[in-house]
């Protein structure tokens, strides 16, 4: 709630606390440490939201650190890859903000190479399509951000191509 940030904050910081206890009380129940990466997540939107951007990254860094664990178990649940590519999305959307280009480009790339995965996997899944193409358009700006025309127009190329495929 970022009508009163402090209050969520805290009550989300709580939550990690409890989260983190089942963790490590639990380590065989892969829920705990999903449900621990997505609080860190949330509370990254709500650092980022309140313009507090270097907790907003440490939290995402976080939840990433913890979806990248669940992705190698070799569990068939797709959510954790799913998870992991759209922090690492709003992570590059946090570090163009702030332009820390290079940085946003290395998560973009990490978003694009899981979304490629998952849509390649899941063709049905238009979802995968949309956050695929969307993490192409940011991208192809961060590119001309960063004035590099060439690689822009790949990258904007490739999202056109794919909503070519699914309309």
């Amino acid at each position: 709630d970022t009508d009163r940030p402090g209050e969520a904050i805290a009550s989300y910081q709580k939550a990690l606390t409890i989260r983190e206890a089942l963790t490590k009380a639990h380590p065989t129940i892969l829920d705990f440490p999903s449900d621990l990466a997505y609080t860190h997540k949330i509370l990254g939107d709500l650092f980022r939201e309140i313009d507090r951007r270097l907790e907003a990254e440490v939290s995402y860094q976080k939840a990433i650190a913890l979806w990248e664990s669940l992705s190698a178990t070799g569990s068939t649940e797709h959510k954790y890859q799913t998870n992991l590519a759209n922090t690492h999305k709003i992570l590059g959307d946090l570090f163009r903000k702030t332009d820390r280009r290079l940085e946003a480009e290395v998560s973009y790339q990490k978003a694009l190479t899981l979304w490629e995965a998952l849509a390649k996997a899941h063709p049905t899944e238009l979802k995968y399509q949309s956050d695929l193409t969307n993490t192409h358009y940011n991208m192809g700006n961060l590119f001309l951000d960063m004035n590099r025309p060439e690689e822009a127009e790949v990258s904007f190329q490739d999202a056109e191509a794919i909503l070519a495929k699914i309309r």
